[in-house]
């Protein structure tokens, strides 16, 4: 890999670390305010009371200046897997809060993430592609196609059950996420031409509108959601992937595929959805420890011990 890509990787971890705090301090803060229906905007005026979910917030600020400079230096390809590793983050932020130690399990799981990631990297190759965006116009049409995709799968979570509603509120957020980061990476190319030729675009006001509307979606998540990391898991993979779809679409970027190395990403991805599945499986277990015992408000027909998170703050 050359040096600009030596530079965006560090910077994606450390945006994936803030990620991750956020993640799990909005997630603990979402579960000490009254529930709201989805998109409600008065979910922003009871959240924004609670100091645990301004960290958040601060967070999420600095963890997208950091995802933006990664994008700057590196492709979508490279950038948005790395996005993955929140999940590791979140989880040991999670135990943080709720002063539970780290154990061997949230370990491999961790190695299984990072280790499958970096193994996927090494062999995939990717390539940066173009600097700007192949058909200047061509990510409007997608990006309008995608926005209806993600309205509708809204509205569908309005009409099904609460373990469906979290798992198509979790499918949008990451939908929502990935365009904002192909978005965001389209900004930075325009940005090359003078800070006047962004305004003169509809791609930055598309990502101004797609951006809070990811944001309100994960908090509707985390809130609807008995726990934290399987909702998580969701957009933390969701993202990724559509911001290498979309990295591959509009930015050319490529990735190495042969029969050898196909077998070893196919093989590198399994792993890291391994790590995936563990560490949320221990978040679980985390936050069933730390709940309240007694809770006879969960929904009939979730598994014993499926509690809400409380937030020791």
């Amino acid at each position: 890999m050359n040096t600009e890509l030596v530079v965006a990787a560090p910077l994606a971890v450390l945006a994936a670390a803030c990620i991750g705090l956020a993640s799990a301090a909005q997630a603990g803060a979402a579960k000490q305010v009254e529930a709201t229906g989805t998109l409600d905007p008065r979910l922003f005026k009871r959240l924004v009371q609670k100091p645990l979910w301004l960290l958040g917030v601060g967070c999420t600020i600095a963890g997208l200046v950091l995802q933006l400079l990664a994008l700057n230096f590196g492709p979508l390809i490279l950038v948005q897997p790395i996005i993955i590793t929140s999940l590791l983050f979140a989880t040991v932020f999670y135990a943080w809060f709720g002063h539970t130690r780290i154990d061997g399990i949230i370990m491999v799981g961790a190695l299984l993430c990072c280790g499958g990631l970096a193994a996927f990297m090494l062999l995939a190759r990717p390539t940066p592609g173009t600097s700007v965006p192949k058909d200047v116009w061509g990510p409007v049409p997608l990006a309008i196609v995608l926005v209806l995709v993600l309205g509708a799968g809204v509205l569908t979570a309005n009409h099904v059950g609460r373990r469906f509603k979290v798992l198509l509120l979790a499918l949008c957020t990451g939908l929502a996420y990935g365009m904002t980061a192909a978005l965001m990476k389209v900004i930075t190319s325009q940005l090359q031409d003078g800070i006047g030729t962004i305004f003169a675009h509809p791609v930055l006001y598309l990502a101004c509108a797609l951006g809070p509307v990811g944001f309100l979606l994960a908090q509707n998540t985390f809130q609807v959601g008995k726990l934290l990391s399987p909702a998580l898991a969701v957009i933390t993979v969701v993202d990724p992937i559509i911001g290498v779809l979309l990295g591959m679409q509009w930015f050319d970027e490529k990735v190495t595929v042969t029969p050898g190395t196909l077998i070893g990403e196919l093989i590198a991805g399994a792993a890291v959805i391994g790590g995936i599945s563990l560490l949320s499986r221990r978040a679980d277990h985390i936050t069933a420890s730390h709940a309240p015992q007694g809770d006879e408000t969960a929904d009939a027909g979730e598994v014993p011990g499926d509690t809400a998170p409380q937030s020791s703050h």
